[in-house]
């Protein structure tokens, strides 16, 4: 009799996992209005990220430069925070300029506080969001570990700008797709926690960053260091954020 129960309960999470989705909005900026704010590699990072996000879920919206309106971003990620049950999870993500509070669609901002608070309504067990944008880090502000199921993970500190990687996607933009599509994976389980991730994208900026040399206006090189920020609780850092065949 303990068999048989036992094994209808295993049916039955077998069933629910089924059930549960991955709901992906990404969104990327490279044609702001003004060419000297254009950013080259933004909306490629930002595709790059969905093309990764597509081996685990069907459910992935792509915003990219005209289409990333302040409009259009509240519009989906409303539809997908209205959408998303209690098993789901849904994952943010941008590559665009940013500012010290909140980060930039084409034709306005949002804040920090804004996206954690709308994501905060939805019924989903894991938020996830990944920005890109310089001082990005500054989310550290937005209340992000007193709601407990979201986990942030910034490109920069707060007082730290983003680096393009010249003719490749964002150091942040690629890192990340790297990493999910296993890069992370260090103990090759198959499995890449959340910890895992970070410290791959860590890493990763960490060491590109420090080798790259910029000149100013004057003909002055300089390096420009960049330190990607783990918001989350602590419960949330061993939790799997996808999962490899």
């Amino acid at each position: 009799m303990k068999t048989k129960l036992f094994t209808i309960l295993a049916l039955l999470f077998i069933a629910f996992s089924m059930h549960a989705r991955v709901y992906v909005l990404s969104v990327g900026v490279s044609n702001y209005y003004g060419a000297e704010n254009n950013l080259p590699q933004a909306s490629r990072a930002a595709q790059q990220f969905a093309d990764a996000m597509k081996l685990q879920t069907k459910d992935v919206t792509l915003l990219t430069s005209k289409y990333a309106t302040v409009a259009n971003i509240r519009e989906k990620l409303q539809a997908i925070v209205n959408r998303a049950q209690k098993e789901d999870r849904i994952v943010f993500f941008h590559e665009g300029h940013g500012y010290d509070g909140g980060f930039c669609g084409v034709d306005g901002t949002i804040t920090y506080n804004e996206l954690a608070l709308t994501l905060a309504k939805s019924k989903a067990n894991l938020k996830l969001v990944f920005l890109g944008g310089c001082h990005s880090g500054s989310a550290k502000h937005a209340g992000v570990l007193d709601y407990g199921d979201q986990a942030w993970i910034t490109a920069t500190r707060a007082d730290e700008l983003g680096a393009e990687a010249g003719a490749t996607p964002y150091y942040f933009g690629g890192s990340v797709a790297k990493g999910l599509r296993g890069k992370a994976d260090y103990n090759s389980d198959k499995d890449v926690t959340l910890i895992e991730l970070f410290k791959y994208i860590y890493n990763d900026i960490t060491n590109k960053s420090s080798k790259s040399v910029y000149t100013d206006e004057n003909g002055n090189t300089y390096h420009h260091y960049q330190h990607p920020t783990l918001i989350a609780p602590k419960a949330l850092h061993n939790r799997v954020i996808i999962r490899h065949k």
